[in-house]
């Protein structure tokens, strides 16, 4: 019996070591096999759910939605393998008429899921052997000149996994309903971003490359983008409602979904725009053809790529950090609930789409709604999710299981996408959206606070919390949502593992908005005071003069002045008016092109703008020279010097702001 104990217990701990050696392999494994994604989907429904129940749960959020007046309507397909699940609506496509959602022909805009269709027909061109993966772009444009910024080339996976290193690049990209639509040659031989990285770097999600693949696939095929994709595409798939031509032709658009802004009075109709350019943004499917899509993607290719394209599709191709989840070569890797799926939303202007594939279940769906609510998604989904696919995670016990403390009041601050503006008046766009603020809490987590309208690059819609389980990597009380922070050129950044995994530096003191309102402010009140003290001091040199007093120098001195009142008053327009534009103007002033007349004018009007700031310059130097001669002359006290000398600092730093923000 001892003898028999002592093996049981020698047999007992070789089972203990292996397995442990088991469980350590299984989560390298599950670590390697998320960072280098799955080899193949899964084509066989082996995973059993429950579809009966996912129906009803999902009927029973939408229609709860609906009946609170939340949205106007919504609609989801969900497709396991090629067997669907459901195909749905609920609410209206159109309150005024009181049309309802239409599961199989309403028409839905799928707006940034269009980069998904393009990118996926630029992936069957690479399949075909007309493009490879590694090309530089500029061969296939010989009508348009890509920026020589960086000695390495641009290559068509730059542009496919969004890592062309382009800045963030908003003017003349929207255009009115009625409104005529350049074609996709003439906005890109006009319109460029500066490149502000290195390709391959760093992930700067954006438009300008996407339309750059739709004029490439233009040039090699001798097709519109829009012939192209429908014959490449679109028929191949089964999806005959499908297109990007615009303006929507009349027969689809009498089945279009309107869309709709909500405020404390109700549904506001939304009137319809059009992206300029259609590859990134400008595709709409029916009910139907969604569904196909769908199926497709469970497929693993079907008829229409081969194994190995498909996985450009599924696989990894780059992540902002080792940590997190990265982006395919068409949509955007997510670890939800321990499992690997790859995502993608779409933000119109007043609606949100949504598509999510979860391999192991082999499991696609797809949801739209008519309003613009940017939470409703990330709620369905987690509730989804945690119910059907339930995951026990404890963050704070990875936390207490990390010896590494990191130092939280360095990351504390405000941050800015990468991809944000660094030249031309776009830049001004930081100061009121896109930043982020990162703050501590009271139990040794971060909270990240992206403002009343939420942030789209990181994925960060509300206000959440994050804690620390390792390295400077957090993550949410859930498992999921994962953030890293690091440095680089001594410089820190916070990178996201989810939504567009959007890469965030933090930003210098100079940049935070309040500062520069402030600034304006005080620039705003001191000339006021100028103007008045100056009136005043005129006034009284002219009632000197009249009384017979000396005023020769007096006078010629107070032509500067008024000089200066002149070209103030002109700088005040000009600045007055821009800011007018871009906080007042209709709809998203800069989408709509109202800097554009700012900045393609002629060089001699683009002369005139600003030639104001080129006088306030010399006579500021002017103004400077007088005050020092007539200080050492010993004719201007010092009652005099303080405010004149206040005027002329103030007046500089308001010549920064404007330069640093490239006003002028």
């Amino acid at each position: 019996m001892k003898q028999s104990s002592g093996i049981q217990k020698y047999l007992h701990s070789v089972y203990s070591f292996a397995y442990v050696c088991l469980s350590v392999f299984a989560m390298v494994f599950t670590a390697h096999s998320f960072a280098q994604a799955t080899n193949e989907i899964n084509t066989q429904n082996t995973v059993a759910i429950d579809q009966e129940a996912i129906q009803k749960f999902t009927d029973g959020f939408f229609k709860a939605q609906v009946n609170n007046k939340r949205i106007p309507g919504a609609f989801i397909a969900m497709v396991k393998g090629d067997n669907v699940i459901m195909q749905s609506a609920y609410g209206l496509a159109d309150i005024a008429n009181k049309t309802k959602m239409d599961s199989h022909n309403g028409i839905y805009r799928v707006a940034s899921i269009s980069k998904a269709y393009t990118n996926i027909a630029i992936i069957k061109l690479i399949n075909d052997g007309i493009l490879k993966l590694d090309d530089d772009i500029q061969q296939y444009l010989p009508e348009i000149e890509i920026y020589k910024t960086f000695s390495e080339p641009i290559t068509i996976a730059d542009l496919l996994s969004h890592v062309e290193g382009y800045e963030e690049y908003y003017i003349e990209t929207i255009v009115k309903d009625g409104n005529p639509i350049p074609s996709l040659k003439d906005y890109l031989q006009r319109n460029q971003p500066a490149r502000v990285y290195k390709p391959g770097q760093e992930l700067t999600y954006g438009s300008h490359g996407v339309a750059l693949l739709g004029r490439i696939a233009e040039n090699v095929t001798g097709k519109s983008f829009e012939d192209f994709i429908a014959d490449s595409f679109f028929a191949p798939l089964g999806m005959t409602n499908s297109s990007f031509v615009q303006p929507i032709p009349s027969s689809q658009r009498e089945k279009l979904v309107k869309e709709y802004n909500k405020d404390k009075n109700g549904f506001k109709e939304v009137k319809l725009v059009y992206p300029v350019i259609p590859p990134p943004g400008s595709g709409y499917s029916s009910g139907d053809d969604i569904v196909s899509f769908l199926k497709f993607i469970n497929s693993g290719g079907a008829d229409y790529l081969s194994k190995e394209s498909f996985k450009l599709i599924t696989e990894q191709a780059y992540s902002p950090n080792k940590n997190l989840a990265g982006i395919t070569h068409a949509f955007f890797e997510q670890e939800l609930n321990g499992l690997k799926t790859i995502t993608r939303n779409g933000d119109g202007t007043a609606f949100r789409s949504t598509i999510f594939h979860i391999p192991k279940y082999n499991l696609s769906f797809m949801f739209i709604y008519n309003v613009d609510d940017n939470k409703l998604r990330n709620e369905y989904v987690k509730q989804l999710m945690n119910r059907f696919f339930p995951y026990n995670y404890d963050a704070n016990a990875k936390h207490a299981l990390s010896s590494y403390r990191p130092d939280y009041k360095s990351l504390i601050g405000t941050y800015k996408p990468i991809q944000s503006a660094k030249n031309g008046i776009v830049k001004l766009q930081i100061l009121f959206a896109g930043k982020i603020k990162v703050l501590q809490s009271e139990n040794e987590s971060l909270i990240i606070d992206p403002g009343e309208n939420g942030d789209i690059y990181g994925g960060f819609e509300e206000k959440m919390e994050f804690i620390h389980i390792g390295n400077n990597t957090f993550v949410g009380q859930d498992g999921n949502n994962k953030i890293v922070f690091y440095k680089k050129n001594g410089k820190l950044f916070l990178a996201s593992g989810f939504g567009y995994h959007g890469v965030f530096e933090k930003t210098s003191f100079w940049e935070n908005p309040y500062l520069h309102v402030l600034l304006a402010i005080v620039w705003a009140v001191a000339m006021l005071l100028a103007f008045l003290l100056i009136i005043f001091w005129l006034i009284k040199k002219i009632l000197a003069l009249a009384n017979g007093k000396r005023g020769a120098k007096v006078i010629h001195y107070s032509g500067f002045l008024w000089g200066f009142i002149a070209v103030q008053v002109l700088s005040a327009v000009y600045t007055l008016g821009v800011n007018y534009h871009l906080l007042l103007g209709d709809g998203s002033s800069f989408e709509f092109g109202i800097p554009y007349y700012f900045l393609r004018v002629s060089p001699a009007i683009n002369f005139f703008l600003k030639l104001p700031y080129l006088i306030i310059v010399v006579i500021l130097a002017v103004m400077a020279y007088q005050l020092v001669r007539l200080n050492k002359a010993k004719q201007l006290s010092v009652k005099s010097f303080l405010p004149l000398t206040t005027f002329i600092l103030l007046e500089g730093v308001f010549l920064w702001q404007h330069w640093y923000w490239n006003l002028w």
